[in-house]
């Protein structure tokens, strides 16, 4: 008789749990708890109902810890061994992490999840928080240094010992040095001596590596948790393992392809491995799929324009702001937009934990980051109590302090000690407060990018002369360089000159597509030479010259500020000159040559030559009264003479040409102007001319009015 009340006891206990797995399922939480209580009340020792009513009461708002707490270990004591019920343990407390001694929490939530590992080496949970916790690891080791010197010194005052290396020590980039690239001397104020640091890059990349092999085997369960991905990839990057972050990128991508963060991730992880073709499409990918507010997050360029987006679609000013810094035209993208994408995805990456209401970008030493983008160098100090961050960028560092470790990051202001400061603290606290500092860099350098083609960078020989035009406007004749390789085939090189206005707009520009070069052999050097041609009115622009070689994965780039000045309609003048290795005075069909009012001319666009090399040099004069029923009588005169440093090569030369000791190479010929435009050319013999920097100084007198017009160029000869 006393069976029979316990079966059906058991059955009903049964019953509840399953009415209460199936509310459970349907996200009846309330209703699932309300059956889970009766259940456990009438079976204390059933786990199952008590795992269950852990999950629920985890599940369900406002979430019980304390009840999932009880209920889960109550669970684990019925059944030790249980990777489910353990495993959950682990999830509340990685979740839901207690506020109290976090180094604590850790040890505790590592030894968990080393148990349920031994019981179960596959478990995803368990290697993701191992993986977590070896990245923690890793990013309090990476360019951390000690001091073990500094308590000994006997310049600190015995209550100065208990403060700590970000005022004590100033950073000096070092790069190839172990600790993140800093070294560190005393401040001036304590004599600016050297002093030893020791690093704990090597423990960093230890725990670097352990954080990737429990991440990946947590990726390798279960592919399609997102938190996972970012502290893979927020490991990978920092590290600067662009190439596994490729690959990261590329499982993400293949389970998470809806969520624009995935698509934020390309977008760095692109750009970085210089792909920015893809890196801009997968900014574009995240930017569509955002909401407005995120979008709006994105286009805000307030920090540097005083402006933002007016809507989620990119308003017109915004553009504008971005294109005016667009390093490198000859592509469709613009890379310093890409750059400051790219600097918000790490921004975010790395210090997105900081605060839980605020994005990475959008901390202080988010903000850094986001103006002056990965730092050159960087350093992180301890004290018993604190610890301390120092970005560099080479003329210019900020620090940061992270009080009580909290993990809370902002810019460093000294203490001072007990009692009344002292003057030297004062001092100190108006020199080292980067509160003050940082505000200061941000008014007077409110940004910084160098662009360097991800290293592929080259410098660009390039020669800028103007020249009249056959209409109103001018020609502005670019004639750049390029040092030709062994497998390089000319027609791979793509090559424009552009003009932009005071705003950085383009206002006129050549086409890019790829054009022979000329082959230009001098001893052992070999290089192909481009000629390009604008049009534009007078004005003051921006020159802009670039080219770009696939084959060879180079490119080079160069803008400087030009003036573009009328020539005179009622007097006799000269254009700039063309400096040329050679002239031929009937026009070819050869493209690679310059193409000039009947002449054929292979431009030197750096000026260099050989000593003793002729300099020929093509010009063109020009006399509106001009004509053939009324020509006018010049004189030209040209004079190679020693160079010295100035702006302005007219007036060099005209000041070279009235000197009353004129010396150097010469030469002197009478013509007459039959026509508007007189295009002609001369040539200067250098065998008696030392090796060294000249003036090419020329000098045009109009018989009949005795008006002097002058023109210079800079000559190099080797």
């Amino acid at each position: 008789m006393a069976i029979v009340p316990t079966v059906a006891r058991g059955q009903e206990t049964d019953s509840l749990f399953e009415r209460a797995q199936r509310a459970f399922d349907d996200g009846q939480y309330g209703e699932a708890r309300s059956f889970l209580e009766d259940a456990v009340e009438r079976a204390p020792d059933n786990a199952q109902a008590l795992h269950l009513l852990a999950r629920t009461s985890l599940a369900q708002y406002p979430r019980d810890i304390k009840r999932a707490k009880t209920a889960n270990n109550r669970a684990i004591a019925l059944e030790p061994d249980n990777v489910e019920f353990l495993s959950l343990k682990l999830y509340r407390l990685h979740a839901f992490p207690s506020s109290a001694v976090p180094p604590l929490q850790t040890r505790r939530k590592q030894d968990l999840a080393e148990r349920i590992l031994g019981l179960d080496g596959e478990n995803e949970l368990a290697h993701a928080v191992l993986g977590e916790v070896a990245l923690e690891d890793y990013l309090n080791a990476r360019s951390s240094v000690s001091f073990p010197d500094l308590d000994n010194l006997d310049v600190l005052a015995p209550r100065e010992a208990f403060y700590n290396a970000a005022y004590l020590l100033d950073p000096v980039l070092e790069p190839g040095v172990d600790s993140g690239g800093l070294g560190f001397r005393m401040s001036q104020r304590y004599g600016g001596t050297q002093i030893e640091s020791v690093s704990k890059n090597e423990e960093a990349r230890k725990r670097y590596e352990l954080a990737v092999e429990h991440l990946q085997h947590a990726l390798d369960t279960n592919p399609s948790r997102k938190s996972t991905y970012e502290t893979l990839l927020t490991a990978a990057t920092l590290e600067g393992e662009f190439e596994e972050a490729d690959r990261v990128v590329e499982l993400m991508l293949s389970h998470l392809a809806d969520d624009p963060e995935t698509w934020l991730f390309r977008g760095l992880v692109s750009f970085r491995l210089n792909r920015s073709a893809e890196a801009s499409d997968a900014f574009k990918t995240a930017l569509d799929l955002m909401g407005p507010e995120s979008t709006a997050e994105y286009l805000d360029t307030t920090l540097f324009a005083g402006h933002g987006p007016e809507s989620e679609s990119e308003p017109d000013e915004t553009r504008s702001f971005w294109a005016g810094r667009d390093p490198f035209l000859l592509t469709p993208e613009n890379e310093r937009r890409l750059e400051h994408l790219a600097r918000m995805v790490y921004a975010d990456l790395r210090f997105g934990d900081l605060y839980p209401d605020r994005r990475g970008w959008d901390t202080e030493p988010g903000e850094v980051i986001l103006r002056y983008g990965v730092p050159l160098g960087e350093a992180q100090t301890s004290t018993r109590l604190d610890k301390y961050l120092v970005l560099h960028y080479g003329d210019f560092f900020f620090k940061f302090m992270d009080l009580a470790k909290s993990g809370k990051l902002t810019f460093y202001s000294p203490k001072v000690g007990d009692g009344g400061p002292s003057f030297a603290e004062i001092e100190r606290a108006i020199d080292d407060d980067f509160t003050l500092i940082s505000r200061r860099l941000f008014r007077e350098r409110p940004e910084q990018f160098i662009y360097d083609r991800h290293g592929t960078r080259q410098a660009v020989p390039y020669m800028v002369s103007v020249l009249k035009g056959d209409t109103s406007e001018l020609d502005v004749l670019v004639v750049l360089g390029v040092g030709a390789s062994e497998h390089a085939e000319s027609d791979q090189v793509r090559s424009a000159a552009f003009l932009l206005d005071p705003d950085g707009e383009i206002v006129r520009a050549t086409d890019g597509a790829p054009i022979r070069g000329l082959q230009i052999n001098r001893e052992e050097d070999r290089f192909q030479v481009f000629s390009r041609s604008l049009a534009a009115p007078p004005g003051d622009y921006t020159i802009v010259v670039e080219y770009d070689r696939s084959d060879a994965d180079e490119a080079g780039f160069h803008r400087r500020p030009i003036r573009i000045r009328p020539f005179p309609d009622h007097e006799p003048s000269i254009s700039d000159l063309v400096l040329a290795y050679a002239v031929e005075e009937e026009a070819g069909e050869d493209p690679s040559r310059l193409q000039r009012r009947g002449y054929s001319i292979e431009p030197a666009p750096w000026g260099v030559f050989d000593q003793g090399q002729p300099v020929y040099v093509y010009f063109e004069s020009y006399n509106e009264a001009a004509s053939a029923e009324h020509p006018f009588g010049y004189q030209i005169e040209a004079l190679l003479t020693p160079y010295k440093d100035v702006d302005d090569l007219s007036r060099a030369a005209e000041k070279a040409f009235r000197s009353r000791r004129r010396r150097g190479v010469s030469v002197q010929y009478a013509g007459e102007a039959r026509s508007r435009v007189e295009p002609q050319y001369l040539i200067l013999d250098t065998k008696e001319a030392k090796k060294g920097t000249y003036l090419v100084g020329l000098r045009l007198i109009d018989e009949t009015a005795g008006h002097e017009s002058f023109a210079g160029r800079v000559v190099i000869l080797e």
